[in-house]
This record gives C-alpha cells, structure tokens and sequence, in this order.
C-alpha cells in the first residue's frame, strides 16, 4: 500500500483531498451516539475502499471528515475516485446528515510523510504547506487547486 514503505519523516510530492460531510454536528445531535458511530464505520469503509482502489490512503478520519493521500502519478485516479465518493457514499451519507452533502477538496505539493504520534502510538501522518493550504481552500462539492489542475493538463 502507498506509504507503507515510509519508517521516518521522508520528505514527498502527494497529492493530498480533504472529505467533510456538511451538517453532520447538527445531525448527530439528534441521533444516538451509536447510531453515529455505526454510520460513520459504514461511511469509513466506503471511503477507504475508494481511495485505496485509487492507489491512495486514508491518513485519518476526524469524526465526519477525512484527510487522504494519493501518489501524484496517480492524480488522475485520485479526483476519479474523490469525484464518486459523494455517490458511492450515498447510503451512510443520508443516515449521518439526511440534508448534508460531502464537500471534497483536493491539492498537490510536498510534504513530510512519517510516523507521528506518542510512544506507544505512532500512526502514518502528513505535515506540510500542502495541508495547510488544502484546509483553507474554498469549499464545494469538489474544488482541485490549481497545482494540481497544472498537474493533471500535463506540461
């Protein structure tokens, strides 16, 4: 799996997306927290099988969002795949936020990929001016940044 190689922060062009379903906190109040919960794993597993058969990886969910993270020669397969997720997530969509869309962003640059965490807990983590830069882009149903719109034309 992409990453899996990656032992110690090591230095790396990504192509990295940023999924968030809209309404979710409103919605989850009115719901039991294991309702919520079982929602969210079936909403994990459908984004986790996409990115994955996209080459990619989650790098962690964040409650109703995800931080994801493609190889750039795969760029292309990456916004395919972040493009169907709204669709192929529908059914765990409409149970965690019947009224709510999933908002996806998407960018591309160089960052730092390595274990970060505790002693006992060191999970694959992403650290740079790419993710920065993908949490404060304009949100919509699906926004590629410019850098990686230069990417996916070609030269």
């Amino acid at each position: 799996m992409f990453l899996d190689e990656i032992t110690s922060p090591t230095e790396m062009r990504i192509v990295v997306g940023l999924a968030d379903i809209t309404g979710f906190a409103r919605d989850a109040q009115a719901r039991c927290d294991r309702e919520t919960f079982d929602a969210l794993a079936q909403f994990y597993a459908v984004v986790g099988k996409i990115v994955e058969s996209a080459g990619g990886r989650v790098v962690k969910f964040m409650g109703d969002g995800a931080l994801l993270v493609f190889p750039p020669e795969r760029a292309r397969d990456a916004v395919q795949a972040l493009k169907s997720l709204s669709e192929k997530a529908r059914d765990p969509l409409i149970r965690l936020s019947p009224q709510g869309r999933l908002r996806v962003r998407a960018h591309v640059g160089t960052a730092i990929c390595g274990p970060l965490g505790t002693a006992t807990h060191e999970p694959l983590d992403i650290i740079g001016r790419p993710v920065m830069e993908l949490f404060r882009m304009p949100s919509g149903d699906l926004v590629v940044s410019p850098e990686l719109r230069r990417l996916l034309d070609g030269p």
